[in-house]
């Protein structure tokens, strides 16, 4: 955590009680806010192809998962959770992508593809298309660039605790109260 330290001296006409040093002390202390980034996408720019479905009308990418990492966690941080969705998918009704739980808090990132993780270091869920699995991006060239949402939520929930299988919105009712805070990103893909 940084310190700040600043002092100055109000003007007497401001206050009646005279000259009033304000100081934030040494020990005052501001807390960096929980962030994510990815080396996959920018926040609001273009996602590569090769985070793209392996079928042709998806753009015929490598079908890999992208790159994500996160800091400062918030205090209280017992396991996190990944969400890839797609709102513009499936005409406006939106498309789950990648479902990523029962991640520890001593883990900091997840390497694209998932290569170099450790086995049982984390669960994956099941996407829009029933898979276990990441599901590479889709957008057909007459569309407008759909906006892909990469989140990372900090929950209360020990690491192992949910069940494997869960889906979207069966994770989402798991975290509901258990929660702490979600951070996103976004990119396009058409």
């Amino acid at each position: 955590m940084k310190k700040l330290t600043h002092c100055r001296i109000v003007p007497k006409y401001i206050f009646n009680a005279g000259l009033l040093a304000v100081c934030l002390s040494a020990s005052t202390a501001y807390a960096v806010k929980f962030s994510i980034q990815s080396d996959s996408f920018k926040d609001g720019q273009k996602i590569p192809v090769r985070y793209a479905g392996t079928e042709q009308q998806c753009g015929g990418g490598s079908g890999i998962s992208p790159h994500v990492r996160w800091s400062n966690l918030p205090t209280g941080t017992a396991s996190l959770a990944i969400f890839l969705t797609d709102p513009d998918g499936q005409k406006g009704t939106g498309t789950s992508h990648w479902v990523v739980y029962n991640i520890p808090p001593t883990i900091d990132q997840l390497n694209e593809g998932l290569e170099g993780q450790q086995e049982g270091s984390y669960t994956v869920g099941v996407n829009t298309m029933g898979h276990t699995a990441y599901r590479g991006l889709c957008a057909q060239p007459q569309e407008n660039p759909h906006h892909y949402t990469l989140t990372v939520v900090a929950t209360t929930i020990p690491p192992g605790e949910l069940p494997a299988g869960l889906n979207r919105e069966a994770l989402l009712e798991k975290l509901k109260g258990r929660s702490l805070l979600g951070q996103s990103i976004v990119g396009l893909y058409r």
